[in-house]
């Protein structure tokens, strides 16, 4: 199943189901609206969508609905589905935002394809800005070597690395010699873990490629 939903705008019950039942089939999450209102109503839900909309509907056509979507600030990939004829009216659907079009009929590879295709667009949502806001406050309550324990860990890197690139294995070591860890012999250290005060970190940690592309972590050396 695909990690996005595809969203078929269709006055026409049996098209639409056709249509759905056949990219279910191939593997698609899909959701059905019977009008360009329809959807145009839920659209503001959408979060992670593309959407194939026939271009002539009652009421709204497809490139009514692609306008109203820009007016809207909301960005969604979209394909129209044209009948024979309809090329000058697909070019406004494309001027209008659209990021494909098909022409009646067509292979259901095709379509496929064109969905994959469109897909590509889609942007990886940012985390909810207050929440971003919160952990930016709280890396604000950690040391400078916490700060950099954090940066190699959203880097990916291993313990051994980090504790070698920050000293950290000596500094163990030393720790080790006063407070009698009972550590075995030859075993190698691992950088210190988040204490209780920051078990936060590790419920984001686990969200850290999303917080960093918004800014919300340390980018590593």
């Amino acid at each position: 199943m695909t990690d996005y939903t595809v969203h078929i705008v269709d006055d026409e019950e049996p098209v639409r189901k056709s249509l759905a039942f056949m990219l279910t089939m191939n593997g698609f999450a899909v959701k059905m609206h019977q009008s360009a209102e329809a959807f145009l109503a839920f659209a503001p839900d959408v979060r992670n969508g593309v959407l194939v909309t026939d271009l002539r509907m009652p009421d709204m056509s497809g490139v009514e609905l692609l306008r109203n979507l820009g007016d809207r600030k909301i960005n969604i990939p979209s394909i129209v589905i044209t009948g024979h004829g309809d090329v000058p009216m697909a070019v406004e659907a494309m001027k209008a935002g659209a990021v494909d079009f098909i022409e009646k009929p067509f292979e259901n590879t095709v379509i496929i394809e064109v969905i994959e295709r469109a897909s590509e667009h889609l942007v990886v949502p940012q985390a909810d800005a207050d929440e971003v806001n919160d952990i930016r406050a709280r890396l604000q309550t950690l040391s400078e070597r916490e700060r950099q324990v954090l940066s190699a860990v959203v880097a990916d890197l291993p313990n051994k690395s980090i504790a070698y690139d920050l000293d950290i294995q000596s500094s163990l070591r030393r720790g080790a010699s006063r407070e009698r860890h009972g550590q075995n012999e030859g075993e190698e250290p691992s950088p210190p873990r988040a204490n209780g005060s920051h078990r936060w970190l590790r419920s984001f940690l686990s969200r850290r490629v999303d917080l960093a592309q918004c800014g919300a972590l340390p980018q590593a050396a």
